[in-house]
């Protein structure tokens, strides 16, 4: 790859090392401060310390710290609106229903053993009956029922012990079924309108229906009324409304419920039948068909019981169909991507085996980010992430199915460190970002992809004079990073920071004129925007060199033992994907005296990271030579004879090389 400087146009914005640093370390502080003052563990005694020590020689800095323009490396989250649900704990829910007087929140408590598309059709004729009549925005709230409610249940015999979904697997079901649901008037409600409560205890949603701008949604055969709460009834079938009570047509003795004037009633439909016990009759068919005995393992969603996704993640639970809902999964293809059905029974593909990987719903973007993180040889079992190690591991013979619990483990890891929030384990993420967090909790070796950006300054001016008292200055040929500057630009450099970005992934923008990788600029020149020059004329002993001859370099120095280069092409910079082609053949980057060579690609075939199908393309000799696509894996010309598409040329998204001359 070419690093001569390339002027371009750019936004980036202006960052203050200095006062960032100092933030940071005293934000740390704090925390740390707080914990002792807890009674936390000695260990921090120590970390206080050495922080206290750390921001002191910060603040010793001079304020004349140059201010330079900066490009972040990390991989951009872009800002694709994701219409989920959210869940939140009680106090949230509660403090949410107090603050926000000017929406209306409909609450409903269940065992939700598991929830179908009953109990999500509820929450749409409740937005659809209050629409009109409350004219405000519409939030719905449900509260799985406790551990507790449902081991009474189990007491009471009415649920086998053998079918109680424990509440985590429960609160994840509920947010599934809300995001997978077809909502009838999406635009203005759907899965972003949904709550589910995750930290179920006590009563199942009661008692947030004591503030005004709330009611408590339920079927006809709930038999609770309270005088102060708003209710929406859905009648059930053949339940019927006399007058001010609502009559149940069964014969059990139940009572009638009172209607008061603030209560809704709503008419049934066909969806307000199901339920959880009709489910569950259901999967225990299934499970005890006989060899050569027909059923149809379909049912629960051609009865529009539960949503493919809500039914595949039961499967793959095995929840009451135990092993034969391996079977199901692959004739519903759950999980499977576009190319499952094409790539089967192929000769020249091979499903099973040492690096394929089984998709447990959504997970492509998983696979992929592995795949890269198994290419590079050195960090296998040496991550110290427990669960990283494991999967690394199994890989070595195939993850199959039953080793779901090892992604899962994996996926509750990196979302304890921030990969995401709000977000379940069998939602599709950007396989980049999930890089990026592995790479930042990992503990190994770091040097083997580490690597720094440097935004030195430079001039054009012609005044030799100006140029080299300001160079003495700044003291630039003694600088330790001085002899890694490229030599096009060593002569014009006139200040060089020392505080450096260490960094493990490069991301590098897409312009419309690019076509090809080795012609892509990794390294940018970049105008100062004005405030910019103004600032550091001022703190800088340079005043006398002219303003419009100022502009910042970004250098790449890399590490004297980096291994491997990670570069994350910016497809979705501005939300939509830029899907313009990039040679990757042969494509290679040279920094100094090290060569880096590509040595394999994460690939994304679709238009939202959170969305389409993610594959892992290896290289050899700057060739690509084999797709692994989930538990597939193919020769990479016969991937594309088969498939038809999706090039690396045209989906390559994260890069990953090696340096050339280690072996």
């Amino acid at each position: 790859m070419e690093s001569t400087p390339d002027t371009v146009s750019t936004t980036d914005s202006t960052t203050d090392y200095i006062k960032l640093l100092r933030t940071a370390i005293d934000t740390a502080i704090r925390t740390f401060s707080d914990a002792l003052t807890r009674g936390g563990d000695t260990e921090y005694t120590d970390i206080l310390a050495k922080l206290g020590s750390k921001i002191g020689e910060v603040r010793t800095e001079t304020d004349a710290t140059l201010v330079v323009k900066t490009k972040t490396r990390k991989p951009p989250i872009p800002e694709v609106k994701k219409l989920v649900s959210q869940q939140l704990p009680k106090n949230k829910v509660t403090a949410l229903i107090n603050e926000t007087k000017d929406a209306i929140f409909v609450v409903t408590g269940g065992s939700f053993n598991p929830p179908h598309n009953g109990h999500i059709g509820m929450f749409q004729k409740a937005y659809d009956a209050l629409k009109d009549k409350e004219g405000k925005k519409v939030y719905g709230v449900m509260v799985p029922a406790p551990e507790d409610w449902l081991d009474k249940k189990v007491t009471d015999g009415k649920l086998d012990n053998s079918q109680k979904i424990d509440i985590k697997d429960r609160v994840n079901l509920c947010t599934l079924s809300c995001d997978s649901y077809e909502w009838t008037d999406s635009a203005k409600f759907n899965a972003s309108n949904m709550i589910v409560v995750n930290d179920p205890r006590g009563a199942q949603g009661e008692e947030f229906t004591l503030q005004p701008n709330t009611y408590y949604l339920c079927g006809s055969d709930y038999y609770k009324d309270d005088v102060s709460t708003k209710y929406i009834r859905v009648l059930r079938k053949e339940d019927t409304q006399e007058g001010n009570k609502l009559v149940h047509a069964s014969k059990d003795g139940k009572p009638s419920v009172p209607i008061k004037a603030t209560d809704i009633i709503i008419e049934g439909g066909e969806d307000n039948d199901a339920s959880s016990t009709m489910l569950r009759t259901i999967l225990t068919k299934i499970r005890d068909a006989g060899v050569g005995e027909i059923y149809d393992a379909e049912e629960p969603i051609k009865k529009k019981l539960l949503t493919k996704q809500v039914y595949c993640e039961l499967l793959n639970m095995g929840y009451i169909v135990g092993d034969k809902g391996n079977d199901i999964v692959s004739l519903l293809k759950c999980g499977s991507n576009d190319t499952d059905s094409i790539l089967k029974g192929k000769a020249d593909v091979t499903t099973g085996g040492a690096r394929s990987l089984a998709n447990m719903g959504q997970t492509c973007y998983m696979n992929a980010a592995l795949q890269l993180i198994y290419s590079m040889t050195e960090l296998k079992g040496k991550t110290n992430i427990h669960e990283l190690d494991a999967y690394l591991n199994q890989m070595d013979v195939g993850v199959v199915r039953s080793n779901r619990k090892l992604a899962e483990d994996l996926y509750k890891c990196a979302k304890d460190a921030g990969f995401v929030r709000d977000r379940i384990f069998n939602q599709q993420e950007d396989s980049s970002e999930l890089l990026v967090a592995l790479l930042g909790i990992s503990t190994f070796d770091k040097t083997l992809v580490n690597f720094t950006t440097i935004d030195s300054v430079h001039t054009t001016t012609d005044t030799s004079k100006n140029k080299n008292e300001c160079r003495d200055k700044n003291n630039v040929d003694a600088h330790p990073q001085y002899r890694n500057m490229p030599d096009s630009i060593k002569d014009a450099i006139i200040y060089i920071p020392d505080i450096n970005q260490v960094l493990q992934i490069y991301n590098l923008p897409i312009k419309t004129s690019d076509s090809e990788f080795n012609k892509m600029n990794l390294q940018n020149k970049t105008e100062f925007k004005d405030k910019d020059v103004t600032k550091f004329l001022e703190t800088s002993p340079c005043s006398d060199i002219p303003r419009d001859t100022i502009s910042t370099q970004s250098v790449i120095i890399p590490g004297n033992t980096q291994r491997y280069f990670i570069v994350s092409l910016n497809r979705f910079s501005t939300g939509a994907k830029i899907k313009t082609p990039i040679k990757l053949t042969d494509a290679k980057i040279t920094l100094g005296a090290f060569t880096f060579i590509i040595k394999g690609c994460i690939s994304h075939h679709g238009d939202t990271p959170n969305g389409g199908h993610y594959t892992y393309v290896e290289f050899n000799g700057g060739k690509p030579t084999t797709v692994y696509d989930d538990s597939n894996i193919t020769p990479y010309d016969a991937y594309i004879s088969h498939v038809g598409f999706r090039t690396v040329d045209t989906d390559g998204y994260v890069l990953l090389f090696e340096r050339g001359d280690v072996k």
